[in-house]
């Protein structure tokens, strides 16, 4: 007997410059912890569509490209095993967006130092994909000067 896998996105929020990270806090009865834009695939969408969906249902925010992390992880969750896709988005004038919840998934919203949003993060799984993003850029900063 074989489970479907359900598809999922994750999608990191940037500033200009990648200097601060949008992250959003669940409701208390979904864990009250902090986290970046996620969710499911619904049938039918590319994982880009589902990732610019997600982001403008949970933020508000209607971007016009998000970019792979070219990174994903899997893991067991309430419906079962799951396969989770990174995205990420560099927004000019993000900070100064408004930024529209969904009031059925968070109650709350920060900008974080990249760095200081490591430390903030409950499942190590987006521990992971952030520090992968991170480090991808600053790779390729480092090859731009030389």
């Amino acid at each position: 007997m074989t489970s479907e896998v359900y598809q999922k996105v994750q999608v990191w929020v940037f500033s200009s410059g990648f200097e601060q990270v949008l992250l959003l806090k669940r409701l208390a009865n979904l864990g009250s912890y902090w986290q970046p834009v996620t969710g499911k695939v619904e049938e039918g969408e590319t994982l880009e569509v589902a990732a610019l969906r997600e982001l403008a249902e949970e933020t508000g925010i209607r971007a016009d490209r998000v970019i792979s992390a070219a990174f994903h992880f899997s893991f067991v969750g309430r419906w079962g095993p799951a396969k989770e896709h990174v995205f990420f988005a560099e927004i000019e004038g993000a900070q100064e967006s408004k930024i529209l919840l969904d009031p059925t998934e968070h109650v709350e919203y920060q900008w974080y130092d990249s760095n200081e949003a490591l430390g903030m993060m409950y499942y190590e799984s987006n521990v992971l994909a952030l520090a992968e993003i991170l480090n991808k850029r600053n790779y390729r900063e480092t090859a731009k000067k030389l």
